[in-house]
């Protein structure tokens, strides 16, 4: 009977945050310790061992125009390289790019491309590598100078902070160079937060997190989530989570955790969050 009672009131708590605005909600393990429920329970649980390497997701985007040399910049000289902004939605005027950019956020690690060479004095070919490293020895377009040439490569971009993000290296004779984004890839949208609201692990996706009250976090994503579905695994006890949009940001979103047996008793825990969109 008490079981079936808690399952009631974390429902009916459920059933209250969704009326107050909150759009999903996930429930955090019963707390059962061979068979017997401890609802006052908040021990801790370890918190999770961070991926060093974070799983890419691939996003297509319509043909977008980020460079043209024609508009901006000139021909590339041989040995010349040059770098280019790829994220965000700032400095694409001044490269002959659309204005306000393509959408690639600002954690993306890598892009696929569409590049065409044109109007070169003569044969070269093209590398394109990450800013701030070193040109690779391979290259992934050749073009000869009677005819306009168009590759579609996969280019890793600069780590998520470093703009421009993709640097293109000019091998042979000057040449005109005009890419379009075609997709992007990003990590996951996840992060781990602690019990003060500090964020200790970030995909590259989340960007910021804060604990205005008790039970109440704060998480900043680098997109907009309002559409988004959310996961978010506390790491004590007995603690419902409810996730719902922070109406002063698109890119936010509030964790609200509290106790299974009670909808206004507020819980401080650490958490990891996942935005699915």
């Amino acid at each position: 009977m008490k079981t079936r009672t808690k399952l009631a009131v974390a429902a009916l708590a459920t059933a209250s945050l969704a009326a107050t605005g909150i759009t999903a909600a996930v429930a955090s393990g019963d707390g059962h310790n061979g068979g017997a429920a401890s609802a006052r329970s908040s021990a801790s649980i370890a918190g999770p061992i961070v991926p060093e390497v974070s799983e890419g997701l691939f996003v297509p985007v319509a043909p977008c125009r980020i460079v043209d040399t024609r508009k901006a910049g000139g021909k590339l000289a041989n040995g010349a390289a040059r770098n280019f902004y790829v994220r965000g939605t700032t400095n694409f005027l001044s490269q002959g790019g659309k204005s306000g950019g393509c959408g690639v956020p600002a954690g993306a690690s890598a892009v696929t491309l569409n590049v065409t060479v044109t109007g070169a004095g003569g044969t070269g070919y093209l590398s394109g590598y990450p800013s701030g490293t070193v040109a690779p020895p391979t290259n992934f377009v050749t073009y000869w100078g009677d005819r306009t040439v168009t590759s579609n490569p996969t280019i890793k971009l600069a780590t998520a902070g470093t703009d421009p993000a993709l640097a293109i290296k000019n091998v042979g004779k000057p040449a005109h160079v005009i890419i379009d984004v075609t997709g992007y890839f990003a990590p996951q949208m996840g992060a781990y937060v602690e019990t003060n609201g500090t964020l200790t692990y970030s995909s590259g996706r989340v960007l910021t997190a804060s604990h205005p009250s008790t039970g109440n976090y704060v998480v900043t994503f680098d997109r907009d989530v309002s559409t988004c579905s959310f996961a978010v695994t506390p790491y004590s006890y007995n603690y419902t989570v409810a996730v719902g949009p922070d109406f002063s940001s698109v890119n936010a979103a509030h964790v609200f955790i509290h106790d299974q047996g009670s909808p206004i008793t507020y819980h401080d825990t650490s958490f990891f969050i996942q935005a699915v969109c």
